[in-house]
């Protein structure tokens, strides 16, 4: 993992301003040989652009054959709702983070951890609070029922396996080496407040289920771990930022009662351009070695993919993003095939960072109709 992870990450904590209300139309499904995978787009940024911008964007979308967004829901949570109402009747189906580093769903006194330069400040999720996580979500959660509104899946959390999304995890001096036994959590300066943090998390996944269970019109809604983010512990060691590896995480997770409450993992993917094709198969392999068919386990959701656009000059050159999207997506329907993936979500449709985006240069790049060509 490159730098590019980096980017996309930080362009995600800042522009992660999405909605809530939207009702659920049938769900973006690809049958691929006998299975079923939800795919889609990631356009968590959506709330933040004009009422004009939002409605070229989602036309734009409904006509490149988009069905689905994973977008979020943070604060300020009364402009989301324009931008998923617009979604809505546009017919596209909504996977809703539900994003726990700032400090409006985690406790009345949460502080952020402050951030250094482009990660920004993060709420440490040991300072969760469950009968506080309770009540700001019932409140949300409630306006969603009130208005009939249905989902697709909800994914609470977003990458808290780094310091980016998470402020149990230190920032450490940029460029430095990796501590001792990284990327494992034995080497964080506050392993302790980790592994309270992930023990809370499953409390608050307990609250999102109890609400799922007793709804009229999300029974049905898949609730899905936090995608988790994955690099190497060279790269978390030269940004300066404390990161577990994702394996780790998800068996803590599990220990704790993760399998219980949801239905899928969440994961993130991106591909390296300059690997080889093995490198890439072997990476993906191991990202997904917790992922199971229903039968042996849950399966696993790519909440984000993506592959960097190394030129971004237009016309857009997607002579190489558009042959390893190729790859990727024949991987993607492989694993699918076996169960072992029931969601992918491309990120990111447009806006920042601009090397991952789909609309380039006025149109919809080659890549995109690569994507959209089932």
């Amino acid at each position: 993992m490159l730098s590019k992870k980096f980017t996309v990450t930080f362009a995600k904590h800042l522009f992660s301003l999405a909605g809530l209300f939207a009702i659920l139309t049938p769900a973006s499904s690809v049958s691929v040989r006998g299975s079923n995978l939800f795919d889609g787009v990631n356009n968590v940024h959506l709330g933040w652009q004009t009422p004009e911008q939002q409605k070229e964007v989602v036309d734009e979308m409904s006509r490149s054959g988009v069905n689905s967004v994973r977008v979020s829901l943070a604060p300020p949570y009364d402009r989301s709702i324009e931008s998923l109402d617009l979604l809505s009747r546009k017919g596209l189906s909504i996977l809703l983070v539900v994003e726990l580093a700032w400090p409006n769903l985690v406790a009345r006194d949460a502080a952020p951890r402050p951030g250094r330069g482009a990660i920004h400040a993060a709420v440490p999720l040991s300072h969760l609070d469950s009968d506080f996580f309770r009540e700001q979500f019932g409140t949300l959660w409630r306006e969603i029922e009130r208005r009939h509104i249905g989902l697709l899946a909800i994914e609470l959390g977003n990458e808290i396996n780094w310091a980016a999304f998470n402020g149990d995890l230190a920032l450490l001096p940029p460029h430095g080496r990796p501590r001792q036994s990284a990327p494992r959590s034995t080497a964080l300066i506050n392993r302790p407040a980790y592994l309270l943090g992930l023990k809370r998390y499953v409390a608050a996944l307990t609250i999102v289920e109890q609400f799922r269970d007793t709804s009229v019109y999300n029974r049905d809604t898949k609730i899905i771990s936090a995608g988790l983010a994955s690099m190497s512990a060279d790269f978390a060691a030269d940004i300066g930022a404390e990161y577990v590896d994702t394996n780790e995480t998800l068996d803590i997770l599990k220990a704790y009662g993760l399998d219980s409450l949801v239905d899928a993992y969440g994961l993130h993917s991106y591909p390296e351009v300059k690997a080889t094709q093995a490198q890439r198969n072997r990476e993906l392999e191991a990202l997904l070695s917790h992922c199971a068919d229903g039968l042996r386990g849950h399966p696993c959701w790519l909440t984000e993919w993506g592959i960097a656009q190394p030129n971004l000059t237009c016309p857009s050159d997607e002579s190489t993003r558009a042959p390893l999207i190729r790859e990727m997506q024949e991987r993607i329907a492989g694993f699918a095939r076996q169960r072992r993936i029931a969601g992918a979500y491309y990120f990111a449709w447009d806006g920042e960072p601009r090397a991952y985006a789909l609309w380039r240069c006025g149109e919809l790049t080659e890549s995109g109709k690569v994507l959209f060509s089932h």
